[in-house]
Order: structure tokens, then C-alpha cells, then sequence
């Protein structure tokens, strides 16, 4: 993923920077990077900008089959995510919970540890 991909992520970067103006093929877009690569600090202007939908992506991506997809729904929530900027606005009222109760089950050793990071987080 990151040897063979790397080059991807500057097209995160690009989507971070300049897809707030079209939301649904920005999605699509950071959909498809996490897929191949990483991106998930790439959604935090969309969580600003448009939270409701943006959750309801989340939401989406939780349940999706491809497990780096389930785990973009995770890692995007984040409130501390290391790499990205933070986002305290969660601490007090965090969607978070609501999104990684969706992946209690979940078989993905990738997700349950971006979980486990999560939870951490709001420790």
C-alpha cells in the first residue's frame, strides 16, 4: 500500500485543498485513495464544512466490504488524529461513538486497532 501507491497522496492532498466546492465526487474520490493508499486527514475541511454529510458518508463507509474503507470511516473521526489537524468540536458531542458502534463486530485486525485508537482518543 504505501510502497507501491505513495504517489497518491499528494491527490488526497489536492481533494483536501480543493474539493469543497463538489462534496459527493471528493468523497468518491477519498473513497477510491483510501482503496489504494491513506487519506483520512484529507476529510477534516469536510467535517467543517459540511458535518452532516460528510457523517453520514462516514456512516456509509463503516459498512462498506473493503475493510481499508471501513477503516476510513474510523481514522476519519478521529479526534487526535496524529497527522491531521485535531477536532475538538467532538469532545463534547462526538459522532464518533455512533460511527465506530458500527464496526464492533468487524473481522479486520486494521480496523479494530483504528478503533482501539479512537476510543483511546477520547480517553
Amino acid at each position: 500500500m504505501f510502497t507501491d501507491y505513495y504517489w497518491i497522496l499528494p491527490i488526497a492532498q489536492i481533494v483536501e485543498d480543493c474539493g469543497l466546492m463538489d462534496i459527493k465526487l471528493s468523497m468518491g474520490a477519498l473513497e477510491e485513495i483510501t482503496k489504494r493508499s491513506t487519506g483520512e486527514w484529507a476529510i477534516r475541511p469536510y467535517l467543517n464544512e459540511y458535518p452532516k454529510k460528510t457523517q453520514k458518508q462516514m456512516k456509509s463507509w463503516a459498512k462498506d466490504n473493503n475493510f481499508h474503507v471501513r477503516r476510513l470511516a474510523s481514522e476519519d473521526i478521529r479526534i487526535n488524529l496524529p497527522w491531521a489537524m485535531k477536532m475538538p468540536q467532538f469532545i463534547d458531542d462526538p459522532p464518533i461513538i455512533e460511527i465506530i458502534s458500527l464496526h464492533k463486530d468487524d473481522p479486520s485486525r486494521y480496523v479494530q486497532k483504528s478503533v482501539a485508537n479512537n476510543i483511546n482518543d477520547l480517553l
